[in-house]
């Protein structure tokens, strides 16, 4: 994987994160991205977090979720300084192609989707940069697509 961002420590947990899931989740992944402030622009490496998203052709088995889980604490304990700052959302591809914004959404909550809470966006505003093409692509599809 190229450098995605100005910072190296970053750019390494980026490609841990990418070979962590394909190693993982292989086929299932449709594609991974990088949002929030690093893709914006406006990254302040003391406050910021890191927002990722995981595009996947089906939710995640409980098995598949114990790994990512495995994958995220390995990473955590390897980058001491993203600990509780790395915000990874698991999005089914089909949630994808039906997402319109919050307000025009069924207010059903997320016991609606019948996903567990883990598998889905984390907060709507990471899903909306997503969908407006300023993500940045880490593996598979454009963001646009």
């Amino acid at each position: 994987m190229t450098d995605a961002t100005q910072y190296p420590a970053i750019n390494a947990m980026l490609t841990e994160w990418v070979e962590g899931l394909r190693r993982l989740l292989g086929k299932n992944i449709v594609g991974l991205y990088l949002s929030g402030s690093l893709a914006c622009g406006d990254f302040v490496p003391q406050s910021s977090d890191i927002d990722l998203q995981a595009v996947v052709r089906s939710p995640l088995t409980q098995d598949e979720l114990r790994s990512v889980e495995q994958l995220h604490r390995a990473i955590e304990r390897r980058c001491p300084q993203w600990a509780n700052r790395i915000e990874c959302s698991y999005v089914p591809l089909q949630l994808m192609l039906e997402l319109r914004p919050p307000q025009d959404r069924d207010r059903g909550g997320d016991s609606a989707l019948g996903m567990p809470r883990r598998q889905l966006p984390m907060n709507g505003s990471s899903i909306i940069t997503f969908c407006l093409g300023m993500g940045l692509r880490l593996k598979g599809l454009p963001s646009t697509s």
